[in-house]
């Protein structure tokens, strides 16, 4: 289950039918936030995008589509505002092939010439630092998010989805502000656990 909370009403609830295909694929908001506690398949969604998306271009003679790049947040270093496209790609090149942005510059470069079709998925917020104190070369959780909006803006093409412990984006002074508006996945229950192992094992 998902529902949508607001600044002014954290604990609020409101039913979406059909969550993921209307938020993630179909919603006009080209930022946004999806919150959870531990284990509640953010993760899995960041996973679930990348791996739909690649299969359409795979089975697709002519991709013109959204490109997803999956970025640990904890990945992203802090630079200029004007370098920060770079910064995700960089990260999300990094996060999958384990080698370091200097060895893989070419892919680097082609895919910040079609940074306009990206779907960014910022993942993990909450393992990003809280503050500036906590690190001098990583990106805070806040300029994170103030990149991502700015992203979204500039680029009104690309998608951007953060995902974050619902805890630490909701008691953290300034960042429910951010993105006053939110989704919020539910843990599954004891007869949607069941269910899952069914359908994973049918």
């Amino acid at each position: 289950e998902i529902h949508m909370g607001t600044e002014a009403s954290q604990s609020s609830k409101t039913s979406i039918p059909d969550p993921l295909e209307r938020i993630i694929f179909e919603s006009e908001g080209r930022a946004q936030v999806l919150l959870g506690g531990p284990g509640a398949g953010k993760s899995t969604v960041c996973r679930y995008v990348a791996a739909r998306l690649a299969k359409e271009a795979i089975a697709a003679e002519a991709w013109e589509g959204p490109i997803p790049l999956v970025v640990p947040s904890r990945y992203l270093e802090r630079v200029p505002a004007r370098e920060f496209n770079e910064a995700l790609v960089t990260a999300a090149v990094e996060s999958v092939s384990g080698l370091s942005n200097r060895l893989r510059p070419s892919i680097v470069e082609a895919l910040i010439d079609v940074i306009d079709r990206a779907y960014v998925l910022l993942d993990g917020l909450d393992e990003a630092p809280s503050d500036q104190a906590d690190s001098d070369l990583r990106m805070t959780r806040e300029e994170i998010l103030r990149e991502a909006r700015r992203f979204g803006e500039a680029h009104p093409s690309a998608r951007c989805l953060v995902t974050s412990r619902e805890a630490d984006f909701v008691f953290e002074g300034g960042l429910h502000r951010l993105f006053p508006v939110h989704y919020v996945l539910d843990n599954f229950d004891r007869g949607q656990v069941d269910e899952a192992i069914r359908k994973w094992h049918a």
